[in-house]
């Protein structure tokens, strides 16, 4: 598996992954993707230093999309997400994609910490968190308005020292 850089050719792709039910349901927005506000966002946020999104390559295939996000220099740590395309889902390539994303993060950024949010319903990527070493920080109760109701959020943590 290979990293690189998310580019403007993969905007479609991105779009046809964000508005698939499987995923959408778990997003932290309530919104249906078009590419022309895809290709808005992305000229927004390709020159910003605090994120760095990314797409996961299979045999040249493009498999899943992640990314770095709040990254805070001061503070050294950054927020993760990692979506894998449906039908390659299960297969362990969200684990492969996740370890090349997470080193990339540690050693290129010299992060201490990584984080992310799950809804506290979501089982698999809690436990999917909780396989890669991630350890429940925080659970938030009621914290976000999403699909019509407020529903529990966990925040999940790697520290650069434990994590391989």
């Amino acid at each position: 598996m290979k990293i690189r850089k998310l580019t403007k050719k993969d905007l479609t792709l991105r779009v046809d992954l964000l508005n698939n039910p499987e995923i959408a349901r778990w997003l932290n927005v309530d919104e249906t993707f078009t590419l022309e506000n895809t290709e808005k966002w992305f000229s927004k946020i390709e020159p910003d230093k605090s994120r760095y999104d990314v797409v996961f390559l299979e045999d040249s295939k493009v498999v899943g999309m992640g990314g770095l996000v709040n990254i805070s220099e001061k503070d050294q740590h950054g927020e993760l997400y990692i979506y894998m395309s449906v039908g390659q889902q299960g297969k362990g390539l969200g684990k492969m994609a996740l370890s090349l994303l997470i080193d990339y993060s540690f050693k290129t950024y010299g992060l201490r910490k990584l984080f992310v949010y799950t809804f506290a319903e979501n089982e698999r990527a809690n436990m999917f968190y909780e396989s890669m070493n991630f350890q429940k920080e925080a659970h938030l109760k009621l914290h976000t308005y999403h699909q019509g109701e407020l529903k529990d959020r966990y925040i999940y943590s790697l520290f650069c020292e434990d994590w391989q």
